[in-house]
């Protein structure tokens, strides 16, 4: 019955400690023998989403940046890329300015911060990428960014977050993909928008897609695809519109989805 499964990659196909467990890979494993499509829907660069898009021998473009991209991660080559316009893109970090608060800014897959501080060093070290220091992100901007990134604190990003979604009111895509971080992409970006488009692209119905996320940026991804699965470890806000709940990270939810919802045809 289904024949894409799109999974995000922090808090559901791997834990803190950025590793995919054995059970996971082998069910991953087996549904690619079988001829069922996996692609991964993250926020991360696609740079540092790739590694894990090919451990798992994964040959179908993934989502990255929250949806402003999609790429294969065998040939590299680029279906998608919806860049921050930039006026919107130095207002948000006007914003974000006036709060002191810090930004990662991403232009041609490389990590940009005004200065390499503790954020911008934790931030990279998940995502295993370096950070480039460049003084003011404002006077460095002269291109469209593929995605900013605000870093803070919970409190801090729950302020950051409402601020910016009152001051943009749908001109921008804003959301949470983490307690500590705000995404900030072009309105037209969203898990859901890039995962519609890359099931329309290999010919597979709505109704044939599985996705599994954890997070506020999941949301409209589970909610979008024919089956919708939140981790047990998942905000209240995926869990509410979720179909179903699979196990925890640390409990192999993934896995445990695929058991349940892709068990092989018996004769």
């Amino acid at each position: 019955m289904y024949k894409l499964l799109a999974l995000d990659l922090d808090g559901t196909l791997i834990g803190k400690d950025l590793v995919i467990s054995p059970r996971t890979k082998n069910a991953i494993g087996q549904l690619i023998a079988r001829g069922v499509i996996i692609t991964i829907a993250t926020g991360r660069m696609f740079q540092s989403a790739r590694p894990f898009a090919q451990e798992l021998n994964i040959s179908v473009p993934i989502i990255c940046y929250e949806g402003a991209m999609i790429a294969n991660p065998n040939t590299k080559e680029v279906l998608w890329h919806k860049p921050v316009p930039l006026n919107l893109a130095k207002r948000a970090i006007e914003i974000a300015n006036k709060k002191e608060l810090h930004i990662n800014a991403y232009l041609d897959d490389e990590l940009y911060v005004e200065t390499v501080n503790e954020k911008a060093v934790l931030y990279a070290s998940i995502a295993r990428v370096s950070a480039n220091a460049v003084g003011n992100l404002l006077d460095f901007l002269n291109r469209e960014p593929t995605k900013l990134v605000i870093v803070g604190t919970p409190e801090e990003i729950d302020g950051i977050d409402k601020t910016l979604k009152d001051e943009f009111k749908g001109a921008l895509h804003v959301a949470k993909s983490f307690p500590h971080f705000c995404e900030i992409a072009h309105r037209e970006c969203s898990k859901a928008n890039a995962l519609s488009m890359l099931a329309d692209k290999l010919d597979i119905a709505q109704s044939e897609v599985v996705a599994i996320g954890d997070n506020p940026n999941d949301v409209d991804m589970v909610r979008w695809a024919g089956m919708g699965i939140g981790m047990a470890n998942g905000t209240d806000e995926v869990k509410e519109v979720a179909d179903w709940i699979t196990g925890s990270i640390e409990e192999d939810g993934v896995a445990q989805a695929v058991e349940k919802f892709f068990k092989p045809a018996t004769n």
